[in-house]
């Protein structure tokens, strides 16, 4: 049994309708009236327009959060510098172990295991005040890194952070418009396809099969491997 798909991705309806307006245009036979085929072309204005801005934020959105990953992750890496390079020398100079504390470390010198990125930045936070703390106290600032390579990882990490919730922003507002037209497109598709297979009952199977095709509607097929008797109907 041949079936026709009536549930359509956002590009599957894009190409359903345009294929629809561009073969009802072309073929004369009015197997779709021209009424639906106006209301098509008036729609597929917006529509475009709609689903372009969709993929537009979500291209900004997915570019921001790849440089957020970016930057984040190389201010981890700063600062794991600076607690190995903290640890090493709390141990060749006979530090205190209340040195690490500046840094976010407790006295046993394990490192945290921080698995937000804001927990991250208040850490990092922490440490370059830390640092100052510890040159109050007497003992020498960080190095290799330093505490201004620290901060300057920092302020890139805070940076691209802020600029993530704004695309979030911008491209849910977009799928949220794209969101309102989706029903009349889906309208539009019905419309289309009880259109078909009333104006085509009296056509033989292969030539609603093919006829419906055409206008870019999916035809399924029960056994898997396409129809065999070109009378078979279509549901």
């Amino acid at each position: 049994m041949a079936t026709i798909k009536k549930q359509y991705s956002d590009n599957g309806r894009t190409h359903l309708l345009q294929t629809t307006e561009k073969t009802a245009q072309g073929d004369g036979e009015n197997y779709v009236s021209a009424t639906t085929v106006r209301a098509i072309t008036a729609f597929l204005l917006t529509w475009v327009e709609k689903l372009l801005q969709v993929s537009k934020f979500l291209s900004v959105r997915e570019k921001e959060i790849r440089e957020k990953n970016v930057a984040v992750g190389y201010l981890d890496l700063v600062m794991r510098d600076v607690w190995e390079v903290q640890k090493r020398r709390r141990k060749r100079l006979d530090l205190p172990a209340e040195v690490l504390t500046y840094y976010g470390l407790p006295l046993s010198g394990i490192v945290p295991n921080i698995g937000k990125d804001k927990d991250m930045l208040t850490m990092a936070e922490k440490m370059v005040k830390g640092d100052e703390e510890a040159v109050l106290a007497g003992f020498d600032p960080i190095v290799n890194p330093s505490a201004a390579e620290l901060q300057t990882a920092l302020d890139a990490a805070k940076k691209e952070l802020g600029e993530v919730a704004p695309a979030d922003r911008k491209y849910d507002e977009a799928e949220e418009e794209l969101a309102k037209l989706r029903p009349e497109a889906d309208e539009l598709i019905k419309d289309v396809i009880d259109e078909l297979k009333f104006n085509l009952r009296k056509r033989d199977g292969s030539s609603q099969r093919r006829i419906i095709q055409s206008y870019g509607v999916e035809i399924s097929y029960t056994n898997g491997s396409g129809p065999v008797d070109d009378d078979e109907e279509i549901e």
